[in-house]
């Protein structure tokens, strides 16, 4: 689980009704914030699909020489978006 804010007491919570493995990390990013930047992205040219995942908004395009991502980190700095193309270099 990723929360913004107190992990301790997030892990407090979550133990009071799981007792099984358990993992709270700290995000950046609150899903708000990660939902937000995607709806600025439906124009993204050969835009497959996005959601949050990992405390990071993941955007699937059909191909990306490296532009898209470059452009991601100016706009909304480097870590916040990850630009993954669905077609890869062969060779």
């Amino acid at each position: 689980m990723l929360v913004t804010e107190d992990v301790e007491g997030a892990e407090r919570t979550l133990r009071e009704i799981w007792g099984g493995a358990l993992c709270v990390s700290l995000a950046d990013y609150t899903e708000q914030d990660l939902v937000s930047v995607q709806d600025g992205l439906s124009d993204l040219p050969g835009l497959l699909s996005s959601g949050p995942e990992l405390g990071r908004l993941r955007v699937d395009v059909v191909w990306d020489g490296g532009s898209l991502q470059e452009w991601a980190d100016a706009t909304y700095g480097e870590d916040l978006v990850a630009i993954e193309p669905v077609l890869k270099p062969v060779g």
